[in-house]
């Protein structure tokens, strides 16, 4: 079983083409992420995908009103690195998983490691 569900790596067509795809997530008030696969890697039961995102984050502060926009790829919205990788897998796991569902694969088979964050693909 599982070496016909991980069938698909083994074509560079195929994973050429699943590089290439962009996955996007947006919101109401403006915020867009879109991102690319890097790599996968097979484990024993699972896939590891790296991903690269570009976009922005629009932040509307409480009290003033006050609405800006910022780079995922500047540390000046978030706190912390691993506050802003937390916040990008959150949001962008659910439809890499639904594209990796058509591959036979399901939701728990497919997990996100490592986050890059740059200006342009």
């Amino acid at each position: 079983m599982v070496v016909s569900v991980f069938k698909f790596t083994e074509n560079k067509k195929l994973m050429r083409k699943i590089r290439s795809t962009d996955f996007k997530f947006e919101r109401l008030d403006g915020t867009e992420l879109t991102c690319r696969i890097t790599s996968i890697k097979t484990k024993e039961y699972s896939i590891e995908v790296n991903i690269k995102v570009i976009g922005h984050v629009i932040h509307k502060y409480r009290y003033s009103g006050e609405v800006r926009k910022f780079c995922i790829s500047k540390n000046n919205y978030f706190t912390s690195v691993i506050r802003k990788n937390r916040y990008i897998r959150q949001n962008l796991r659910l439809p890499i998983v639904e594209y990796f569902k058509l591959f036979g694969l399901h939701s728990w088979q497919v997990e996100l490691k490592k986050v890059t964050c740059k200006e342009t693909f």
